[in-house]
């Protein structure tokens, strides 16, 4: 979930954190009592119409501290997270994402990994640039990928970064072969195409195993 989706994710885990195997953050709205307290924000004003304006209405300040993220977390076994944010993002400040980890690092009971990843030079909407863009939807899709356990086999993998490759190109194919192995150092295999565009028809002449410890 992305901006106040990702306040919906941070509600979730708190609310049922047994339920997920992880939760991606982008961006993620996760203390918005803060924000919506401050009108010296570039959207605290303007977005009261929608969310409340707590600091005039005690009855709306309540109901946002009931559901805050960053306000509730607790001491429970959290899932796997991993949040993203920018620092140069107006929309929803990188503190919020930075404080949520942080608490949620100190009050978690058990053992996966709770993860902050911030991108120096972006803003709300991410990385500028198509292969920043796909190198950042890879290495969310390699998250993900581990953490639902889609790429627990050694047999699976090759096929998945395959699909990912047909999906998104040579380009991000190659990505997730490196994000794949910086998250799990498995040994791993994948399958890529030498057709540089993606799009042009597969053969199999034009297939070549590539180890992920190798750069490709």
């Amino acid at each position: 979930g992305g901006s106040a989706g990702g306040l919906l994710m941070g509600a979730v885990a708190n609310m049922a954190p047994e339920l997920f195997a992880g939760i991606l953050a982008q961006v993620p709205f996760v203390d918005p009592l803060t924000s919506m307290l401050d009108p010296n924000l570039p959207l605290t004003v303007t977005e009261w119409d929608e969310w409340g304006n707590p600091l005039q209405d005690s009855d709306v300040y309540e109901y946002m501290k009931s559901y805050s993220p960053y306000e509730n977390v607790r001491a429970a076994d959290y899932p796997a997270i991993l949040a993203l944010n920018s620092l140069n993002d107006t929309r929803v400040l990188h503190t919020e994402a930075a404080k949520w980890a942080a608490r949620l690092q100190e009050l978690t009971t058990g053992d996966a990994p709770i993860l902050l990843k911030t991108e120096m030079e972006a803003g709300h909407g991410g990385v500028s640039g198509r292969y920043k863009a796909w190198e950042e939807a890879a290495f969310e899709i390699a998250w993900i990928l581990e953490h639902t356990g889609a790429v627990a086999g050694e047999g699976d993998d090759g096929a998945v970064a395959v699909l990912l490759a047909m999906l998104m190109g040579l380009r991000a194919g190659e990505i997730v072969s490196r994000t794949v192995r910086d998250l799990d150092n498995g040994g791993r295999i994948l399958w890529v195409d030498d057709t540089a565009d993606g799009f042009s028809p597969k053969t199999e002449a034009s297939r070549r195993p590539v180890p992920v410890w190798s750069e490709v």
